[in-house]
């Protein structure tokens, strides 16, 4: 299936930094993309994984340039991204994205998921601005969409970022993909995921 698409697909492959996902302190484990787009250091439980990021679709989709095609493929299943999010791939030159995940935290809380990181500008230490996607490691399902946003402080400046400075995630799903939600991108129903796991909301 994914061999078919490597010869006219362009692949992204990404040196990859460790970036926690704010749950009680837990940090995320960072993974690979390989030159054929195949993720590295997952689980055989979430295997085969790829990440590949193509020539744009034909069509219109009120989106300008065109974005690329991007395929994400976990456990096994693959999801073609839908317009609204794929143009997020389409990085400013000098920055790269990072994937990262967890399948080891408190699963009642959160799926095992993919954290996938699109930043617009990266500072020293990791810090950045962008977006972040999470994706179900088991379904390949869109868990959240977030702008990642950075509050400048009024302290010392270290490693590119002022003392008191913040890095913060906002909901972002209607503002990037308004009324154009593809096939594979759906807004999530309040606490959808939780409520499936424990048959509540909270």
């Amino acid at each position: 299936m994914i061999g078919r698409r490597c010869a006219s697909t362009v692949v992204i492959a990404a040196v990859l930094m460790m970036a926690p996902v704010a749950i009680r302190g837990h940090e995320d484990r960072p993974f690979q993309v390989g030159s054929d787009g195949s993720i590295s250091g997952l689980p055989e439980d979430y295997l085969p994984a790829s990440l590949l990021i193509g020539p744009p679709r034909e069509g219109k989709f009120g989106i300008h340039p065109p974005p690329p095609t991007v395929t994400l493929v976990v456990s096994g299943v693959e999801r073609q991204l839908a317009p609204c999010v794929a143009q997020l791939f389409r990085l400013p030159p000098g920055e790269r994205l990072t994937l990262h995940g967890s399948w080891y935290h408190d699963l009642s809380r959160r799926p095992p998921y993919l954290a996938v990181d699109l930043p617009s500008h990266t500072y020293r230490g990791g810090w950045f601005t962008g977006y972040r996607l999470l994706f179900d490691l088991r379904t390949g399902e869109v868990l959240e969409l977030n702008q990642v946003v950075v509050t400048p402080g009024h302290g010392e400046v270290t490693g590119g970022v002022a003392a008191g400075s913040t890095m913060r995630e906002v909901p972002a799903y209607k503002a990037i993909c308004s009324s154009r939600l593809g096939p594979d991108l759906k807004v999530p129903e309040p606490c959808g995921w939780f409520r499936r796991l424990t048959g509540r909301c909270s």
